[in-house]
């Protein structure tokens, strides 16, 4: 009894009428797997949201501009200018990296689907 509802539960996840028992269930999770490409494609990204972020259009309007964080000589630093010094290392050092690494996916998963 209990494999006709997980496949009849699976059935409804996948969207398939009818269901033998382990294929639909197969296929779920299938569709569901987290594999490593997929983690390295949410880090690139993440990356490159990061890297299109705009100072002046964008992070000034929310008081997250090139003036705001400042401290003092001796000050640790805000959370605030910490994520503003990140952002700018990201869209500094990551251009170059990220043409690259955007293309060379772009191909896997032309090549790939």
């Amino acid at each position: 009894m209990r494999d006709v509802i997980r496949c009849f539960a699976a059935a409804e996840f996948v969207g398939v009428a009818g269901c033998e028992r382990g294929g639909v269930e197969e296929e779920a999770v299938a569709s569901m797997a987290l594999t490593l490409y997929s983690l390295i494609q949410t880090a690139i990204l993440c990356t490159n949201a990061i890297a299109v972020l705009h100072e002046e259009r964008f992070l000034s309007k929310i008081g997250w501009g090139a003036d705001q964080g400042v401290g003092g000589f001796g000050d640790d630093p805000g959370i605030k200018a910490q994520i503003l010094t990140l952002i700018r290392s990201v869209r500094t050092v990551m251009r170059v990296p990220l043409i690259i690494v955007n293309s060379a996916c772009i191909v896997l998963l032309l090549l790939f689907g």
